[in-house]
């Protein structure tokens, strides 16, 4: 009984994740845009620091 009830949760998340990825694709964008922004400052400073 154990084993029909565990392979049921295994033919579901492959819906779950379906459902998440709206958010994470808005949520990587972000976290992309906040990353070149890291990474403009940061050649910015190193351009900087060479002159």
């Amino acid at each position: 009984m154990y084993q029909t009830k565990i392979k049921k949760p295994k033919g579901r998340p492959s819906m779950k994740p379906k459902e998440l990825i709206p958010p994470t694709k808005d949520q990587t964008i972000k976290s992309d845009k906040e990353r070149i922004k890291k990474l403009e400052a940061e050649i910015a400073r190193l351009k900087y620091e060479m002159s």
